[in-house]
C-alpha cells in the first residue's frame, strides 16, 4: 500500500494549517517543517488546491531528514504541545495512490494528543477537484473534538 499523511489543523477563529508528513527510519510518519498556512474565511477551492499541492510535496520528499525536521507547532511558535492541542482541532487526510482514494479522519482530543476513533470518516476520489476536497476537509472539522 503506498499512502501519504496531511494532518490538518484548525484553530478558533477558523484558519487551517496543513501540515505535510514524512516517513522515518522506523517507517512511520513523523511531523515535519513544511506548513501551508491559510486564513479564515477559508475558501474551498484554495483549501483543496493546498492540499493538494501538500500531497505532492509528501510525493516528492517521502522520506524524513533532518532538514524538515519540525512540527506545525514549532512553526507557529507555539509552545507547549499541550497548549497547542487545546487550541486546534484536528483531521487527519491520507492519500492512497494504489485505491486513488483520499480518507478525511477527524479526531478527538485525548490524554496527551489526538486520536482517530475510526467513526465519521470521509472518503473521496483522488481525482475530486479542488472545491469537493476543500468541502469535505471543513466537514470533517465539524466532527472534530
Amino acid at each position: 500500500m503506498v499512502y501519504y499523511i496531511v494532518s490538518s489543523y484548525q484553530n478558533k477563529q477558523g484558519d487551517i494549517f496543513l501540515n505535510a508528513t514524512a516517513t522515518n527510519d522506523l517507517g512511520l510518519n513523523s511531523s515535519t517543517n513544511r506548513v501551508e498556512i491559510l486564513s479564515a474565511p477559508i475558501n474551498y477551492g484554495n483549501l483543496g488546491e493546498a492540499l493538494a499541492k501538500m500531497f505532492q510535496d509528501c510525493i516528492r520528499h517521502p522520506h524524513w531528514t533532518e532538514e524538515v525536521d519540525g512540527s506545525v507547532e514549532e512553526v507557529l511558535g507555539i509552545k507547549p504541545y499541550s497548549k497547542f492541542r487545546k487550541l486546534h482541532l484536528n483531521v487527519i487526510i491520507i492519500m492512497d495512490q494504489e485505491k486513488n482514494i483520499y480518507t478525511l479522519k477527524p479526531t478527538i482530543r485525548k490524554n496527551n494528543g489526538y486520536v482517530s476513533e475510526g467513526k465519521d470518516y470521509i472518503i473521496l476520489s483522488t481525482d475530486s477537484n479542488y472545491d469537493s476536497l476543500g468541502e469535505a476537509v471543513i466537514k470533517a472539522f465539524q466532527s472534530a473534538r
